[in-house]
């Protein structure tokens, strides 16, 4: 499920508009706006990835495999098993900068758009009562150093470069864990960015996800 927001601020008086849709995963939502600005900045896809393939079912536990790089449940192991590889869990994102629809938009009034921090809350789907607990997570937040343009009437995609779950966060959720991992509970992933239009404009989009958290079995197949 894929939110949308368009925020502008016109000084410390506070907020000029916000305007939030929630439409359903891969349909476009609508963005009203007004004031200076034409630029209407939206996510229109996020997609959860690990080792360069879509993949939701976000592993927890670092499994052991045989020496083939096969899981052991399924193979003899004649030596000290390798682990599977265990990286941050990361997501593909499509953002778009496109006129504000119902507006009428001169060239000059949408610029490109420079993307900066970001922000993810992580919410609790549904908790299986196979499951054992199911943590909460923290907010992460993050003040990237590398900044993303998304142009003037264009899509920019960022393919595995933000984060879903970092390795850090995997800790902290088998830490909290109490129980067996059996049935996997399911979670939101509501992401917040924040960037800056040529007018100096603030502007945010918002853009959701959700994913699994289990101990899958990553270890390659033969």
């Amino acid at each position: 499920m894929i939110l949308n927001s368009l925020k502008k601020w016109v000084g410390p008086s506070g907020l000029f508009l916000l305007v939030l849709v929630m439409t359903a995963c891969g349909e476009v939502a609508s963005c009203p706006g007004g004031g200076d600005t034409g630029s209407c900045l939206r996510i229109d896809s996020i997609t959860p990835t690990y080792n360069k393939k879509d993949s939701s079912n976000v592993d927890v536990v670092q499994g052991p495999c045989d020496v083939t790089g096969t899981s052991t449940a399924t193979s003899t192991a004649t030596s000290t098993p390798k682990l599977e590889e265990f990286f941050d869990h990361r997501v593909k994102i499509v953002f778009s900068n496109m006129p504000v629809p119902g507006k009428v938009v001169r060239p000059e009034d949408i610029t490109d758009i420079i993307l900066g921090g970001y922000s993810i809350e992580y919410k609790l789907n549904h908790c299986p009562g196979g499951a054992g607990t199911c943590p909460a997570l923290t907010k992460f937040e993050a003040v990237d150093p590398n900044t993303f343009k998304v142009p003037a009437n264009g899509t920019l995609t960022t393919d595995g470069y933000f984060q879903l779950l970092s390795l850090a966060k995997k800790d902290e959720y088998f830490r909290a864990k109490i129980g067996l991992f059996g049935d996997y509970p399911s979670y939101t992933a509501v992401y917040t960015f924040n960037g800056r239009d040529a007018f100096g404009n603030l502007v945010s989009a918002q853009g959701a996800t959700e994913f699994t958290i289990g101990n899958y079995d990553t270890c390659k197949s033969t």
